[in-house]
């Protein structure tokens, strides 16, 4: 059984808190913005990339620690209930029901990963020593 390399969990963890700045802490700070007509963090682009980044980054490194390591289902049902909040909450009709979507599937795509870092590494721990 390959080793698990958790750098990829590190980096889809990574990902989805880039994510949760984007979409929940910025709005804050850059308010002012539409003064000017700068609708910077509401563009259909960046939150496509996003979405894209936690996708294939955080997938592979869910995917990897499910088939190589850990065989618990839970952890990619986790993380595609979190991909499907946070695509939801692009479709609802208030900001806050949207703050609230993209918050939820953000921390649950981040309890995934660390769920599947925790369980990957065990795996290997007790394989190693069996």
């Amino acid at each position: 059984m390959a080793a698990y390399k958790s750098i990829y969990d590190r980096t889809g963890i990574i990902s989805a808190l880039v994510c949760l700045v984007h979409c929940i802490v910025l709005p804050i700070f850059f308010s002012t913005l539409s003064i000017w007509n700068i609708e910077l963090l509401h563009h259909f682009l960046i939150e496509l990339l996003t979405l894209l980044i936690s996708l294939f980054v955080g997938g592979w490194a869910i995917w990897r620690g499910y088939l190589q390591q850990h065989r618990k289902p839970v952890i990619p049902v986790l993380f595609a209930l979190g991909l499907v909040m946070m695509i939801a909450a692009n479709f609802v009709a208030t900001e806050a029901a949207e703050v609230l979507l993209k918050g939820g599937g953000i921390a649950l795509i981040v309890y995934a990963h660390i769920g599947n870092w925790w369980l990957s590494r065990t795996a290997h721990s007790c394989n190693s020593n069996a």
